[in-house]
């Protein structure tokens, strides 16, 4: 019987494998994943299930390119004849910049783990499994099946350590199978969303990358569905979300007693009452003067600060937990630069329809060429492709179309006229093999990242600090300015890849001790050593002193994070515009009013006034004074609708509060 148990646990998986016929003797199943990563086909896992005496073995490998790099890894697991691990290891990488190499050895009365030269030892166990991470997906697999056959424990202890949930969600019927729905928490930060089919194959994996970039696996038979898994999985987990979060609506908000920011004038106007009705500013008045309604909510803000929501220009939307990290940080209105097609569509629309929680998402369409560095499906290599791209995103109410990275230069002039056409503006990346007054010349109006702009003022190659008053530097600001070109510099993500890998994070980030131990491992792993990043100091410092000097020449600059922490990265990024010299005021109105004014929505937000949408921060503290007191968020309200940011934080298992 307990040989059967194992086959039962793995001899399914053969159903799904496309070489589940002529098998050896002792190999109970094998089969393919097809590993995607902005839903590009990047890579294969291969899989194999061997008997060896009372004993099963799973063998992994794991494989795929992203952009010019290779990510290989190969895992083997080995259970005994009751189906409970007693040998894994995993070695390779998982990502870009990560590596794992950890081996978990089990005996009866202890379970010892080496994590490269590390060992620890811990009593094993009644129930346990061995699983590092999101990848292999054949691990994944058979960790679902493990926890359904030990009668589906709320939570499932896991080697090297932590604790593993899995939630069964309900049932979709896909390529005309009936699929089982689970989410699991407890290998990345947030929620992965699985589907089986009911013997416990797995079809879909919907997760992220140890570099947290959205990443899917699926199996072969199914590939041709990935759409269909990746806009489900956003409109789950938003529902999921949504589920569980509590937040009381009202008809009508009273703010009462508050010290309005004044964005526009930098003016501090005190003891004001704002009046919310149907998620839109009705009045703001004499707080003494004011008739309240009587069927308001009434916030006493005495000695705290209204500001208007925040922007993040440069974000990147990779799962549904960053809804409300964003809120919870003040963020109430993201621009996309980049993401899934139907991802991106499905949260947005969630959140749009009230069955989600977000800020509300402006979107700009990717768009790569062809090349060894392409990044996503969505290409365009000759002036046709281009216009059809442009429609696509056009005809699904995008704001704005992305270059990255491996577009011709004769495709952006064709990608910015027909963007121009049809009332798009076009942002992005400065192309390989293009110069930043080529890609402006050719139509491209803004520009992601200040590294652009830096390489284009150098005069020389080995040049590290820019010389403002040289003809070259002067040529570039001259054009950015007759262009109105708009830059987003994004200096936040260069002061973390410059960082000395051995100093606290905290020092410059202390948001980074709310987050999940998932999140804190990457961050802990992104730097240099102590030499090379001071010999790299040069980059930020140059970058701080682009942002000013823009600044100061009248070139419009608005705040951007490209993901990073989430929802803290956009306060440290003002943070840094203070410190490259713009006052608390200028450097809050690169992720206010700026950013409304660029996207012309200036009528609708931006800034705290009459009839104007309802999304405000409430401080306690005065940013015009410092700008850090910017991180002293109460409250954040988005369409007339309070939202407390510990909660928002412990929605997606962050720390609500840090002592």
């Amino acid at each position: 019987m307990k040989h059967l148990k194992i086959s039962f646990l793995f001899l399914s998986i053969s159903v799904t494998s496309a070489f589940s016929q002529n098998l050896k003797p002792d190999t109970i199943a094998k089969g393919v994943f097809i590993l995607h990563k902005f839903q590009q086909a990047i890579g294969k896992e291969s899989y194999s299930i061997v008997r060896k005496n009372d004993s099963l073995r799973l063998q992994s490998n794991f494989k795929f390119n992203d952009r010019g790099t290779d990510v290989p890894s190969q895992t083997v697991l080995v259970l005994n004849q009751s189906g409970v691990p007693v040998y894994f290891k995993t070695k390779g990488s998982t990502s870009r910049s990560s590596v794992a190499d950890v081996e978990v050895f089990v005996k009866k009365d202890s379970v010892k783990v080496r994590s490269t030269k590390n060992f620890n030892r811990t009593r094993t166990p009644k129930t346990f499994f061995t699983i590092y991470g999101y990848s292999p997906i054949a691990i994944q697999m058979a960790v679902i099946k493990f926890w359904k056959q030990n009668g589906k424990p709320e939570s499932l202890t896991i080697f090297p350590g932590g604790k593993l949930k899995i939630k069964f969600d309900g049932y979709d019927t896909i390529q005309h199978k009936l699929l089982e729905r689970y989410f699991i928490k407890g290998l990345i930060w947030g929620s992965e969303i699985a589907w089986t089919q009911p013997n416990g194959d797995l079809v879909s994996l919907f997760t992220n990358d140890a570099e947290g970039d959205k990443f899917e696996a699926i199996a072969e038979a199914f590939k041709n569905t990935l759409p269909d898994f990746i806009g489900r999985a956003a409109k789950y987990g938003m529902a999921d979300l949504k589920k569980n979060q509590s937040t009381e609506k009202y008809p009508s908000l009273a703010l009462v007693n508050g010290n309005i920011l004044d964005v526009v004038t930098g003016k501090i106007i005190s003891g004001k009452t704002v009046i919310i009705e149907k998620g839109n500013i009705k009045s703001v008045e004499e707080s003494s003067k004011t008739v309240l309604p009587k069927s308001a909510k009434v916030i006493d803000l005495k000695g705290k600060y209204i500001l208007p929501g925040l922007w993040d220009m440069h974000a990147h939307f990779q799962q549904v937990e960053w809804g409300p990290a964003y809120l919870a940080a003040g963020v109430t209105t993201v621009r996309d630069c980049g993401n899934e097609f139907d991802f991106i569509n499905a949260t947005k629309k969630s959140i749009d329809n009230n069955e989600g929680v977000g800020p509300r998402i402006l979107r700009a369409g990717i768009v790569d060429g062809d090349g060894r560095l392409a990044l996503g499906i969505v290409r365009a290599n000759t002036a046709a492709e281009a216009k059809a791209v442009v429609k696509k995103y056009k005809d699904n109410g995008y704001e704005q179309i992305k270059i990255y990275s491996s577009v011709k230069p004769e495709i952006i002039k064709a990608i910015a006229e027909e963007a121009h056409n049809v009332g798009l503006t076009v942002t992005g990346h400065i192309p390989q093999g293009v110069s930043l007054l080529e890609a402006i010349n050719a139509g491209q109006d803004q520009v992601n990242h200040f590294t652009f702009v830096y390489q284009a003022m150098k005069s020389s190659k080995d040049q590290k600090k820019i010389d403002f008053k040289d003809a070259t530097a002067q040529e570039v600001l001259n054009v950015l300015k007759e262009k109105k070109i708009v830059v987003d510099p994004t200096l936040g993500i260069y002061e973390w890849i410059t960082r000395p890998i051995e100093n606290p994070i905290d020092a410059f980030e202390p948001g980074v001790n709310y987050l999940t131990e998932d999140l804190k491992e990457i961050f802990r792993g992104t730097g240099m050593p102590t030499e090379k990043a001071n010999d790299r100091k040069y980059l930020l410092e140059s970058g701080k002193e682009i942002v000013k000097k823009l600044h100061d020449s009248g070139i419009t600059i608005v705040a951007g994070t490209d993901m990073m922490v989430p929802g803290f990265s956009l306060l440290r990024e003002l943070e840094l515009y203070a410190q490259a010299g713009l006052t608390p005021l200028e450097s809050i109105q690169t992720a206010t009013i700026v950013p409304a004014r660029v996207m012309k929505l200036e009528n609708e937000l931006g800034s705290v006034s009459v009839g104007k949408k309802a999304d405000l921060v409430i401080i306690d503290g005065n940013p015009f004074e410092n700008i850090s007191n910017i991180r002293k968020i109460t409250q954040v309200i988005k369409s007339g609708v309070a939202f407390e940011p510990s909660k928002l934080r412990e929605l997606v298992d962050f720390k609500g509060e840090v002592k």
